[in-house]
């Protein structure tokens, strides 16, 4: 550590010459506009799990820049881990197709808070895609996991433009359960409140539309007799929704009162989540082979390992609360705490002229900005991306140009950046005006 490097000592020279260069590149930067974001500038809300913990959670196989296939996040359902889940299912199976795979272990094998678990999630698909170099990933979740999969879409607003498709097998949705709100009812653990029907949490998620450009589709059974009623709590408002059954009428497991747990080797199921990886598109019923409708579970699917996990899976402790835990703020319509919420704007250039001054503007969450100058105000409406933005100012004398954002799903306006805009007619960067 520096501290206990003598004066003198050639680590110590190195030590201040790099510091020395660290702070004359961080003033060329500024000088030539080029400063780094505000803090808390990343899109939607921040995160509140340390960095360590998501990283560890995220596991890889296979390179997803290189990958043959669309590289797949795999998110796992609530009372088990990513292997128990997909280990002798999905992962195999898609590697096999060409797929690089991703897995995340939710906190708590998902037990616990779902708004901490869906960080997980969230942290994921943004490292992945990172990963993959420019290219469309996938993500697909199984019960929880895929109300995480629908959730991370519509609480980040620049996740969907990653994604290709988004999947979810018998998952629950804005419905919620009726058969989880039922046994909750002397206590369960947190995350079966949020996803029990009628959660305060689900009524606040409801508000807000599945953002365009992924192709959603969710897969269920009729006979779920976990995530109920069926069909309606499959129904995901603009998903694409398919029943095994509309494939293959009557279809059941063989093994009673597993429908839920074995959609994850059910070859029907499998099938409609392939189709929807090969084709653009959601998944089409009709483009699934009825010889499918013979097979229990799809070909490759490691039934001992599976049966061997089960014992585990059912006999997991499971916390227990007596209510619903807190719906933070950035699912409440009212909230206006800047780093919960998240920031419409993420940068802001400026020219000033004669009688205006060109506000250039780095948007990164779709919704609504208000500019306001010497007591007026006006409000433009904004998507993601850069957008220019005009505003009246007094001729000859500085100005000062309060900026405010709303996003999309959120009710009241937030002071994102006051600036003082000078004089001079060049350009002039953020890193030059001040701001509060």
């Amino acid at each position: 550590m520096p501290s206990r490097v003598s004066v003198g000592t050639r680590a110590h020279r190195l030590l201040v010459a790099t510091t020395a260069l660290t702070t004359l590149l961080a003033t060329l930067l500024t000088a030539l506009g080029a400063a780094p974001p505000p803090a808390g500038a990343a899109p939607g809300p921040a995160y509140t799990v340390p960095a360590a913990e998501r990283r560890a959670a995220l596991a890889c196989a296979g390179d997803p820049a290189t990958s043959q296939a669309t590289p797949v996040v795999l998110v796992h359902g609530t009372g088990v881990t990513a292997q128990e889940n997909w280990g002798a299912t999905y992962v195999p199976d898609l590697r096999r197709a060409g797929h690089a795979v991703c897995t995340v272990d939710l906190p708590q094998q998902s037990l616990g808070d779902v708004q901490r678990s869906a960080e997980i999630v969230a942290h994921a698909v943004r490292a992945v895609s990172r990963r993959a170099k420019g290219r469309k990933i996938s993500l697909v979740g199984q019960s929880q996991g895929a109300f995480h999969a629908f959730f991370v879409v519509r609480v980040w607003p620049d996740l969907a433009a990653r994604l290709d498709d988004v999947i979810g097998l018998s998952g629950v949705y804005d419905a919620g359960s009726a058969a989880i709100r039922d046994d909750c009812r002397d206590g369960c653990s947190p995350a079966f409140h949020q996803i029990a029907a009628g959660s305060r949490l689900l009524r606040l998620l409801a508000r807000r539309p599945l953002p365009a450009g992924p192709d959603y589709t969710t897969v269920g059974t009729l006979a779920d007799a976990t995530i109920t009623p069926q069909p309606a709590a499959n129904h995901q408002p603009g998903a694409t929704q398919v029943q095994i059954q509309d494939v293959c009428p009557g279809r059941r497991s063989p093994v009673p009162d597993t429908d839920h747990v074995l959609m994850a080797g059910d070859a029907v199921a499998h099938a409609l989540v392939r189709d929807a990886l090969r084709h653009p598109g959601p998944a089409r019923r009709t483009r699934v082979p009825a010889s499918t409708c013979l097979l229990p579970v799809f070909a490759g699917v490691d039934l001992l390992g599976f049966a061997l996990s089960l014992p585990t899976m059912l006999t997991r402790e499971r916390p227990e609360t007596a209510s619903e835990p807190r719906v933070r703020c950035f699912l409440r319509p009212g909230c206006t705490d800047l780093r919960e919420r998240g920031r419409v704007v993420r940068s802001v250039d400026v020219r000033r002229g004669p009688r205006a001054a060109v506000l250039r503007l780095v948007v990164q969450a779709p919704g609504a900005v208000r500019v306001s100058v010497g007591g007026r105000h006006r409000v433009h409406r904004v998507a993601r991306g850069t957008t220019t933005v005009r505003v009246p100012v007094p001729p000859g004398g500085a100005a000062r140009v309060r900026l405010q954002g709303r996003p999309d799903g959120f009710a009241r306006w937030v002071t994102e950046r006051v600036l003082r805009v000078p004089r001079a007619t060049a350009n002039v960067s953020m890193s030059r005006i001040s701001t509060r």
